[in-house]
Order: C-alpha cells, then structure tokens, then sequence
C-alpha cells in the first residue's frame, strides 16, 4: 500500500513502514491501496536525527496482480540460493 504526499510516498507491508521519495520517477501515478514495487538507492533520510534511510526511487511499477506469498517465497528462496553459492558476494554489498 502506498500513500503519498509531497514527493514522499510511505508504503507499509507486514506491519513495516518505510519512505519512498519519488522525485526522480516520472509518469506515475499512484493509487491509495494499491501495490507497488519501487528500485533505487537507500539513502539517509534527513526527515530523522537517527539513522533512519529512505529509498530514492528510480522505477516505480504497480504490482496489484502480484501473488504476494509466491513472490515472498521466490524472494527466500533465492536468499537461500544467494547465502549458499554467493557467501562473499552477501557481504560486500550489504
């Protein structure tokens, strides 16, 4: 679910908010209640003394027909994959 204001989209999944600022994504219009997936970069958010990060969204894309749970699935599954045969790549990139 998304909701927008300013710029800012805050979208929440699983009991989780989190900010998506959407000034480099054109063309798009979100909708209250729909799904969406968003790509970028994680960035200090500067809304936070602590340190709290933001998505700078580069591609937004709505996802309503999405199957939630085998998209979730898929997504540990290859988190399983990844830990397995990519153990020195995990590290580096977090």
């Amino acid at each position: 679910m998304a909701e927008v204001t300013h710029g800012i989209a805050v979208i929440s999944h699983g009991g989780v908010r989190f900010r998506v600022d959407l000034e480099h994504v054109k063309d798009v219009s979100l909708r209250k209640g729909s799904r969406y997936q968003f790509i970028g970069e994680l960035v200090p958010d500067p809304t936070y003394t602590c340190d709290k990060l933001k998505l700078q969204a580069r591609v937004a894309r709505n996802v309503d027909g999405i199957n939630v749970d085998l998209y979730e699935k898929a997504l540990q599954l290859r988190r399983q994959f990844e830990r397995k045969y990519l153990p020195n790549n995990m590290e580096s990139s977090s």
